[in-house]
């Protein structure tokens, strides 16, 4: 799913580029508590026939929904759905006859006859009605577009059992659907799958989609108004065509004509960096809805406009979030992580990488706008916290980003294909720790403490680096790094170094393992400048890189850096003896002490110090010497 934006609505004008905002969020906190059920936990469910009549004219729904299913467990005597208290049963058909039901907590339990024992196939049916979501969490909604009617579904994340008996967790797919749905005959029904009729019975119409790939209770939807509707074609590599069915208003016809051809080309690019669309025997498709955003209903996203945003963001859920999807919603970054960085990958290698690089430092923004927060969620039952755009969506999208750097091209992209590729995986649901298996595997690594840092702990790094040059040209670097959050003491990283000069450059892959790190690096000519992280690999804010020219190196005491962040260095002459290094305040209060001076530099942690103006005061065996600082 992706919140509404504008971030390069144009993709020409560079005032659009802003990130994904809360906009489309508002919806999800209507949700403000919600659950992962644990219904029909006994059952594997292999096939649902959902049949429904809905008027987009009123809000009120008719269904029968025949669920085929294989017993888990022996001694089986009820079977339970997830169902909102608010849809009225008219009957659960069993083999012919009606079956008693308990209800409570939005559980329907059907009481079965006979007892079953494990791996027998079974089915049952249930008829009801209602008015869904009463609450109007936007799971159902009836509304207008131009003056006219429609209706349309979102279930992400617990809406499924608001309009009809299901499965909501999620570690049970249905393996297949047909979906029929009854409606006046002058509107058209979009859902997920192929199209397979539209017979006009009256005054009413019947639709029937076929899908014949696993899909999560959350990603069946449907959505009914008078829809007009068009193909674009997407050529493949490997010589097939992929259909791209929209249906849009017809006041928005002339535009989304316009807009949607750009999804070709976003699918040839994932079909070059992936493996091929999941659902090409299928299809792929865009409905016009009114919610803002836009939601990855499996092969055809609802969607409120046609940006480029828009369509890559949805479109890269087809593989990470739909073919694959997260197994509990604490892993939802597996879904919004991977969607954000796709997209980010299409401004990478489309648009002449122009907005490449501003997109990055506009997540690496947002991300850095507070100093906590993990893209790991704990309590998934906060729905503000799942669908939070700076953790769950940009944290998540620069935790590839980094991935990517640490491990390099090829490995990335081979390990993510071996996951898209699992057997194990495919159709199915996946954790932390099968992306975690597939990235080790292929770069013969191990990412534990990558993940328990950037997944599971907060904040993020900030780093000072302070770098001199010596005459034969030989680079020393030091490192000093401090963390936004006390749950992640260091951030093992890889840091990049852009050193510049005498119209010569070369990028340093610098292993920062520890915070003062010291670095010796010789290069072929003087440099006058060092640039960190000019690529934007890393999540950090406001890096302070400062340089000693070698003739201040040879003076007789100086400090470095000045400013400073976190740790001051205090250089000096061979020839001077030094005795002690007191640091205070600008009224004289004594503030820190070292009586036991030896080897140089000396570095005095001034972290804790608030921002402002101080002395080192600095005693040799001659004279006191008195040097100010900026705490930054």
């Amino acid at each position: 799913m992706v919140f509404p934006l504008t971030i390069f609505a144009q993709v020409n004008s560079a005032q659009t580029l802003q990130m994904i905002n809360e906009a489309e969020m508002q919806r999800h906190l209507k949700w403000t508590k919600g659950t992962e059920s644990y219904a029909g936990n006994n059952i594997n469910i292999i096939y649902q026939r959902m049949e429904w009549i809905v008027n987009p004219e009123v809000k009120f729904i008719t269904g029968t929904v025949t669920t085929l299913f294989i017993t888990l467990q022996d001694a089986i005597t009820s079977v339970s759905f997830d169902m909102s208290d608010n849809l009225i049963v008219a009957d659960i058909n069993y083999h012919g006859q009606s079956l008693g039901y308990d209800r409570g907590n939005n559980i329907l339990t059907a009481n079965l006859p006979v007892s079953l024992q494990s791996n027998i196939t079974d089915s049952l049916t249930i008829l009801y009605s209602g008015i869904p979501d009463p609450d109007e969490t936007g799971s159902f909604v009836q509304a207008q577009h131009d003056s006219v009617p429609i209706i349309w579904t979102l279930s992400e994340p617990y809406g499924a059992k608001d309009w009809w008996p299901c499965k909501q967790t999620l570690i049970d797919k249905i393996d297949s659907v047909d979906i029929f749905v009854t409606a006046p005959q002058q509107y058209k029904v979009a859902s997920i799958g192929l199209l397979i009729s539209e017979n006009i019975n009256g005054a009413q119409v019947i639709t029937h989609w076929k899908h014949r790939h696993p899909v999560a209770a959350y990603l069946v939807a449907i959505a009914i108004t008078n829809y007009v509707t068009y193909y674009d074609y997407s050529p493949m590599n490997d010589g097939d065509t992929i259909n791209i069915l929209n249906y849009v208003y017809p006041e928005s016809l002339e535009l989304a004509q316009i807009k949607t051809p750009r999804t070709i080309e976003v699918m040839q690019l994932f079909d070059s960096l992936f493996i091929k669309y999941p659902f090409a025997d299928e299809k792929y498709g865009h409905t016009q809805f009114g919610q803002g955003g836009g939601m990855e209903h499996q092969t055809m996203t609802f969607t409120s406009n046609f940006d480029h945003e828009m369509i890559a963001h949805e479109l890269a859920h087809q593989w990470f979030g739909d073919y694959i999807t997260c197994k509990s919603w604490s892993d939802i970054w597996l879904n919004e992580g991977f969607a954000v960085y796709l997209t980010g990958l299409t401004y990478e290698y489309m648009f002449g990488s122009y907005y490449w690089m501003p997109w990055k430092t506009m997540q690496i923004d947002d991300i850095t706008s507070q100093p906590d927060g993990a893209v790991f969620v704990t309590d998934t039952g906060n729905v503000e916290r799942l669908f939070d755009s700076r953790l769950t969506y940009h944290k998540a999208g620069m935790l590839l980003n980094m991935l990517r750097w640490e491990l390099g091209n090829q490995n990335f992209f081979e390990g993510i294909n071996n996951y898209l590729s699992d057997t194990e995986l495919e159709n199915g649901y996946s954790t932390t720790e099968d992306i975690k298996y597939h990235l080790e595997e292929i770069a013969d690594t191990t990412l534990t403490e990558f993940f328990s840092d950037w997944l599971y702990g907060e904040g993020y790094p900030q780093y000072t680096v302070n770098w001199v040059q010596n005459i034969s040209d030989d680079l020393e670097i030091t490192v000093f790094q401090q963390s936004t959050h006390p749950s992640v003491s260091f951030f093992e990283m890889s840091v990049p170094l852009l050193c510049k000069g005498d119209n010569a450059d070369t990028i340093l892959r610098l292993h920062n393992t520890y915070s003062g790190q010291h670095y010796e690096v010789h290069l072929p000519y003087h440099i006058d400048s060092i640039v960190f992280d000019p690529e934007k690999w890393l999540v950090t804010k406001d890096p302070v890189v400062s340089g000693i020219d070698y003739q201040d190196y040879n003076r007789s005491v100086f400090i470095f850096p000045n400013p400073v962040r976190n740790c001051i260095n205090i250089y000096w002459n061979s020839e001077i003896n030094i005795t002690k290094i007191e640091v205070c305040d600008i009224t004289g209060k004594k503030i820190f002490e070292d009586m036991n001076v030896v080897g140089q530099p000396a570095t005095v942690d001034i972290f804790d110090l608030k921002a402002g103006v101080y002395n080192i005061l600095i005693t040799t065996v001659k004279k006191v010497i008195v040097k100010p600082f900026v705490k930054i």
